[in-house]
């Protein structure tokens, strides 16, 4: 294994900066919770701190079962359906989603924290140690895979982890994930419990990533070994078990008996219907045939509020729709690799206008890298108001000083977005003010998903989620090296600010830095953020124990149960 590592090492451009990790911060304190009163078991932020070596962190401990709760009965879903079942080799979020029920991971976050804080709280490890170099891992004993071929409830050990990382680590356009895993230089098992990860370079976020739900679940070399991929069926040690599949209808699961929470889950089975519509979907929920929705604006908001006795949360939503450029100097459209022309997007663009004709005010206006909402992290409103302003004049003096004069761009989005239907045209309208002129190209979401990773777009609307720490809203998307990089980013100055932030370790410095470069991204500019939603959740009155998704996870889900 350790070979392995060093060989992928040596074979991808590696950050060395910096001294050598001696403290995770999970910076749960630093986010801003949810705006809504929590029905739910609590659950304290667990942040995973540390000034030296030798520091053990047991996180906040998951609620236990209630032994009186109501049990049985089938929860039911709406959203999109899945690209494919591979979840360590897509970003497809229905996907994430839905793995999230059935692969266990090393640590998770805490559905119970308000909804921007991201506690991180045990999962198949029970307790790790964080040291200079290294984090140390201590696996629950008797976790046990189901009792189906090729598996056959043998015991989930620490070579399990090695393998799993290692397959997220596969060096190729489809491994999207992989980002995660570059500040380890290997992975050893010394016994079957205890699992070393040894670091290459500081990584603020570390666990973090580790906790999320996005292509973390850890597999069985077996399953791979035998189908070739996981895209055939899924097999974990997580509260559920994949029954069906059924693309274009629905995807289901149903009580997984050997998991290894004592007590868990409540519900029989989860369904997932694969219904996007929100007018439906809306339907469907007052009509109670949903025990979740994610209220797509305020209009639906005010519906469940006046036709039902629905629980409903309020926050302010870290992921968003951007806007993203392909920058190749050889790529669909070499304009775009000069930073005056983005300029000029960014100037012809008017934020407050997208923001109350797209949501109707519900939501802050945005410019540079992070999310208003995002606790200490973010710029106010009004700094990012007059950093990123409406200016026509600027943008057709950047326009004609970059010889673009008369410029068409193709601008291509997936056709089940609501969000960028309503945006696009807008975005149309006022770029044609500055003569630039925009052809609005809706794709079918498995067509506009895979041109993100060859790189065949323009210029791209892309969903970008809640992440729980800055760096992953830096570098998987804008450092060369990142594996979400799609719009070909190469800068070797932004390279050096992404790399420095990772190795700052005190909390307010970090912060600050952030902070400035977000005040420059004027000069990168390789994606453009115009606006951010609030989110406003609902859970049927029926439900007991409702939560907030967070990180692409629902494992919140094994705690959920009727009334």
């Amino acid at each position: 294994m350790s070979n392995y590592w060093t060989k992928r090492r040596l074979s991808r451009r590696t950050v060395l900066r910096g001294s050598a990790l001696s403290g995770v911060s999970l910076l749960g304190a630093a986010l801003i919770g949810c705006g809504g009163d929590d029905d739910s078991p609590s659950g304290g932020t667990s942040t995973a701190t540390g000034g030296g070596s030798g520091v053990v962190t047991t996180g906040t401990p998951a609620p236990s079962a209630d032994a009186n709760v109501k049990r049985g009965g089938e929860v039911i879903l709406a959203g999109g359906d899945l690209q494919r079942l591979d979840f360590q080799a897509t970003i497809s979020t229905p996907t994430q989603n839905a793995s999230s029920l059935v692969y266990s991971r090393l640590v998770r976050y805490d559905p119970y924290t308000g909804a921007n804080d991201y506690g991180i709280i045990p999962d198949l490890a029970e307790s790790w140690e964080v040291e200079s170099d290294r984090i140390t891992f201590h696996l629950k004993q008797g976790v046990k895979w189901p009792n189906v071929d090729p598996v056959n409830g043998r015991e989930f050990v620490a070579s399990d982890v090695q393998y799993s990382y290692e397959r997220v680590a596969t060096d190729g356009p489809e491994w999207v994930h992989a980002y995660k895993m570059d500040p380890i230089s290997s992975i050893e098992a010394p016994d079957d419990y205890t699992v070393v990860m040894n670091l290459s370079r500081p990584s603020a976020g570390l666990l973090s990533d580790l906790a999320s739900g996005q292509g973390m679940g850890l597999v069985p070399r077996e399953l791979v070994e035998a189908d070739g991929d996981l895209d055939t069926r899924w097999i974990g040690t997580g509260p559920f078990m994949l029954d069906r599949w059924e693309q274009g209808n629905r995807i289901r699961f149903v009580r997984n008996p050997d998991y290894h929470e004592d007590g868990y889950p409540y519900v029989d089975a989860i369904e997932w219907r694969f219904i996007t519509d929100s007018s439906t979907n809306l339907a469907n929920f007052i009509a109670g045939q949903l025990s979740y929705y994610a209220l797509p604006s305020l209009e639906a908001l005010r519906q469940v509020q006046s036709s039902t006795d629905a629980m409903v949360q309020t926050f302010a939503n870290l992921g968003g729709t951007h806007k993203m450029f392909n920058v190749r100097e050889d790529g669909p459209n070499p304009a775009l690799a000069d930073v005056r022309v983005r300029q000029a997007i960014d100037y012809a663009l008017n934020r407050q206008d997208i923001l109350d004709f797209v949501l109707g005010g519900d939501g802050n206006i945005a410019g540079p890298v992070m999310p208003v909402g995002y606790g200490d992290w973010s710029l106010s409103p009004d700094e990012i108001a007059e950093l990123h302003p409406e200016n026509l004049d600027e943008a057709r003096a950047l326009i004609t000083a970059a010889g673009a004069d008369g410029l068409t761009i193709e601008h291509d989005y997936g056709n089940t977005s609501a969000f960028s239907e309503d945006e696009a045209p807008i975005m149309q309208q006022q770029l044609a003010r500055v003569g630039i002129r925009l052809e609005l190209l809706p794709r079918e979401r498995t067509v506009y998903l895979q041109a993100q990773v060859d790189g065949n777009f323009s210029f791209q609307g892309i969903g970008m989620g809640g992440y729980p720490d800055p760096d992953n809203f830096l570098y998987p998307v804008f450092h060369s090296t990142g594996s979400k990089n799609y719009g070909g980013v190469d800068d070797p100055e932004l390279d050096a600010r992404i790399e420095e932030q990772q190795g700052i370790l005190e909390h307010e410095e970090r912060v600050e830095f952030i902070k400035n470069l977000d005040r420059d991204w004027k000069d990168y500019l390789y994606r453009i953020y115009t606006v951010y939603p609030n989110t406003h959740q609902a859970w049927s009155s029926q439900i007991v124990n409702p939560f907030q998704p967070k990180g692409w996870d629902w494992r919140g889900l094994q705690a959920v149960a009727f009334k």
